[in-house]
């Protein structure tokens, strides 16, 4: 009987054990990851707490040089604002915030501020400019008909990151625009209504990834265009109203086998400019300003090399001249 006994607890030994450490393997097994989780990574922004240096808005970024906003703001940009560590914002500056840019010296650790867009703020200075530089998070700098000058356009060479760039209407000259050369990553850039006239754009070539240009009624001629050939990263090219430009200007363009979307409305270009257009076999847009009969010509011609191109051709119309 009492060999029964031992053989007995014998058995539910052998069947407690591996019961008890399965239960332990179990609880290791869920109680570990619970204890190696962390909370969500967060960063806090620093703004003054008196005032405001605008609204922030939330970036979905489905290519890198067109991030597109949401239509209501995150938050003020004021005081303390809390948020996950992989957001990225734009900072929509008000025109009390780009009096004093300053406070932005406190947000140039996060990864966070991806658009600055000042556009139509007069407050805004090469100062602001300055201070705008030292975050090296942004890669969309949009600085539209703002007061910026040549002093300004240094600062904002000092932004390689740059990705997209729009400083029409500014008071930017050539000089200015030389200490752009230095943004090489640029994917896109809009300089329309600069007062460049004669300017060679030479400052544009190390521009390599280039994809996006905008000059219209800068006052710009054939030379400029010489330049503006060796961009053949270029997909859309506008040089609408700059009436120097002629056909010569647009044989430089040949060699643009990337360009898609060519401005050329209110230039001095005519139906010559037709060999140069069947040599870009990429081409789905084409801007014209000629008589109805040379317009009808060039879409005939063209749509036998490149059939889906759309050709929009408008008569000229005179318009006071920019540059006196």
């Amino acid at each position: 009987m009492e060999n029964d006994e031992q053989m007995k607890s014998v058995k539910l030994q052998k069947r407690v054990v591996p019961l008890a450490l399965l239960a332990v393997i179990l609880f290791f097994a869920l109680w570990q990851p619970a204890q190696c989780q962390h909370p969500a990574k967060q960063v806090v922004l620093h703004f003054p707490p008196d005032r405001s240096l605008g609204k922030l808005y939330r970036l979905k970024i489905a290519s890198p040089e067109n991030p597109t906003a949401e239509d209501s703001p995150c938050a003020e940009a004021r005081g303390n604002v809390t948020l996950p560590a992989n957001t990225k914002l734009m900072l929509k500056v008000s025109y009390e915030g780009a009096a004093d840019l300053a406070p932005l010296a406190k947000c140039t650790d996060q990864d966070v501020i991806y658009t600055i867009h000042a556009c139509h703020v007069e407050s805004l200075s090469d100062k602001s400019l300055q201070d705008i530089a030292k975050l090296k998070s942004v890669k969309q700098l949009l600085l539209t008909d703002t007061d910026i000058t040549d002093k300004g356009a240094e600062y904002i060479g000092t932004m390689p990151q740059l990705l997209d760039l729009d400083v029409h209407e500014t008071l930017i000259t050539a000089k200015g625009l030389n200490s752009l050369r230095s943004l090489t990553a640029l994917k896109k850039l809009e300089l329309d209504l600069l007062r460049i006239k004669g300017t060679d754009l030479a400052c544009l070539v190390p521009m390599v990834h280039l994809q996006y240009l905008e000059v219209g009624r800068t006052g710009l001629a054939d030379n400029a265009m010489k330049n503006v050939g060796k961009l053949t990263s270029l997909v859309q090219l506008k040089v609408a109203k700059n009436a120097d430009i002629t056909d010569e200007g647009v044989f430089y363009l040949a060699n643009l086998n990337n360009l898609q979307e060519l401005s050329l409305r209110e230039t001095g270009v005519t139906k010559k400019c037709l060999p140069v257009l069947q040599k870009l076999s990429r081409l789905t847009s084409v801007e014209l300003s000629l008589p109805p009969q040379d317009v009808a010509q060039i879409a005939q011609s063209l749509h036998k090399t490149n059939p889906g191109c759309q050709i929009q051709g408008k008569t000229p119309k005179k318009e006071e001249e920019f540059f006196r």
